[in-house]
């Protein structure tokens, strides 16, 4: 079956543009006079029916049951047919099938559509540019890029078509990966909080040797995760490197040169050090294997000390997450200054028409509600006074709002909206409101993130969308290097290849065309900041 979806989608990549176009013109079907608003609610007089196609999170109801889709519908008159194959696996295989046919979806929601997939997909005709529709249909998300011009930077491809709306993420503890370390064990061993690679090496040495959880036992885990990729945000900047994930293997140095990073001395340096800590249990010998679950159930057991994640309870308990502490921002021998990654709040590929789509000025329309502060706050947490509320009449905090016997407030969410647990349509997360969220683990966020990441973070070379040409030889490239890379490092970290055969390793990254990929991203970047 993965074979036969392989072929499927490089018959999709193959496919010409012209042959997309033509059977994007013959699909689309003539959309009868629906009494159409150019403002206002509804959107249409008539009701109309799109299909929809979206990732499903595991804990979510059927989009349909959710009470997102359900109040849209009443307010604009706009349903859907929901195409939702569950997120991972099955909605990639189910996405690259409908890219090699002609059975398209009327709109993309939540695609998450990487740069190489918009750049392909839009220059073959099966993505409908939507640079017209922005400009006529969409006052509330052009005036957003008009406040912020980084925004049209970041979704417009280098021909200047933009093929997908973003999320707008302005809630700055969302700007950048979180990371925790165990504070109570630190105290209790008598510790100090790390400042460097050095002074981390020894703590976690006294995780592991010192019974910080008084079980009696050496169960203790210093340091874990699901693999060195997810580790790399965090412990990057002690070695002077800067990346998130999703992002470019890029880094910017100064004059805004990039390197690619596993070409860097300090890239080197950084799986020197996490080599050490593997070879002495500092770090998880069980982390290519880990999942998420197992590690929370690891994780009650009061068993961990410190590890990547966007909450320090998703590992423990809620109860527990007072324990825990942002992980430090740390230096090295090799970096002296301390730094620590942010992105810039556009994330593109997240509302996207196909080129069959009927009603192209309805969805657009539809979607740029959830770029005002009413939109935002319906797809973020749904209707006030029903899944949410405020505490006073001032307004300042408000909470959510859980039917009886329910205690999971994320599990009721994934009822409310899409966007618990993934495949949200583009919108704007806002600041000013989710900051007054009345839950602890909200506040350990602000407080956290605000003291010690924001002061010296620094934005990591963003997402780019390359010119079609520039984008299909890049992707050949990565389709090589990308795997190559995170097998190596692996292999590196757990000691299986010696770092004498680094120049070997070096070799092997030019053959298979770094420097040739390091030009196409660096005129891109230099595109970018122009």
């Amino acid at each position: 079956m993965r074979r036969m979806i392989g072929v499927l989608l490089l018959g999709a990549l193959l496919v010409p543009s012209a042959a997309f176009a033509r059977g994007g013109q013959e699909g689309k079907k003539p959309q009868a006079d629906s009494g159409f608003h150019e403002t206002g609610f509804p959107i249409v007089d008539r009701k109309i029916t799109l299909k929809l196609f979206g990732p499903k999170g595991a804990i979510q109801v059927q989009w349909k049951d959710m009470l997102f889709f359900k109040t849209m519908e009443e307010r604009t008159n706009i349903a859907f047919e929901f195409d939702t194959p569950a997120a991972g696996q099955a909605f990639k295989e189910r996405k690259n099938i409908l890219f090699a046919s002609k059975d398209m979806p009327d709109v993309f929601c939540g695609c998450n559509f990487s740069e190489s997939e918009l750049s392909m997909f839009g220059s073959q005709g099966a993505l409908m540019p939507l640079n017209d529709l922005i400009e006529k249909q969409t006052p509330n998300f052009r005036k957003r890029m008009e406040e912020n011009p980084a925004i049209r930077k970041a979704i417009v491809s280098g021909e200047g078509k933009i093929y997908s709306l973003p999320i707008l993420n302005e809630v700055f503890f969302d700007l950048t990966e979180r990371a925790w370390i165990r504070r109570e064990w630190i105290q209790k061993l008598g510790l100090k909080m790390p400042q460097t690679v050095d002074e981390l090496t020894a703590v976690l040495a006294a995780f592991r040797d010192r019974d910080p959880n008084g079980n009696g036992k050496a169960d203790e885990i210093p340091l874990t995760s699901t693999n060195v990729r997810r580790m790399e945000p965090t412990m990057f900047p002690a070695f002077g490197i800067l990346w998130l994930q999703n992002y470019p293997f890029f880094s910017a140095e100064a004059g805004n040169k990039l390197s690619y990073i596993a070409t860097l001395d300090n890239y080197k340096a950084f799986l020197q050090y996490m080599n050490r800590l593997y070879r002495d249990k500092l770090l998880d010998n069980n982390l290519f294997t880990n999942t998420d679950q197992e590690l929370a159930a690891i994780g009650k057991e009061q068993r961990l000390g410190a590890y990547p994640q966007s909450a320090a309870f998703l590992y423990n308990t809620y109860e527990n997450n007072e324990l825990y502490e942002g992980f430090p921002v740390l230096t090295s021998s090799v970096n002296a200054r301390k730094m620590w990654p942010r992105h810039g709040g556009v994330n593109n590929g997240q509302w996207s028409l196909s080129s069959k789509n009927p009603a192209p000025r309805e969805s657009m329309r539809w979607v740029d509600y959830l770029f005002t502060p009413e939109g935002s706050m319906l797809v973020d947490q749904g209707i006030e006074n029903v899944s949410w509320e405020w505490k006073d009449a001032t307004k300042t905090l408000w909470q959510k709002k859980l039917p009886a016997g329910i205690t999971n407030s994320e599990e009721f969410r994934a009822t409310v909206t899409p966007a618990s647990g993934g495949g949200a349509p583009a919108y704007v997360r806002l600041n000013e409101w989710l900051g007054k969220l009345d839950v602890p683990h909200s506040r350990v966020l602000v407080k956290e993130v605000g003291e010690k990441y924001r002061p010296v973070w620094q934005f990591v070379v963003p997402r780019m969308v390359l010119p079609e040409a520039e984008q299909k030889r890049a992707t050949v490239i990565h389709a090589d290097l990308d795997p190559y890379v995170e097998q190596m490092e692996a292999k590196f970290v757990v000691g299986e290849v010696s770092f004498d055969k680094w120049g070997e390793f070096q070799g092997v990254l030019g053959k298979m065309g770094v420097g040739e990929l390091t030009l196409l991203y660096q005129k891109a970047f230099d595109r970018y900041n122009r």
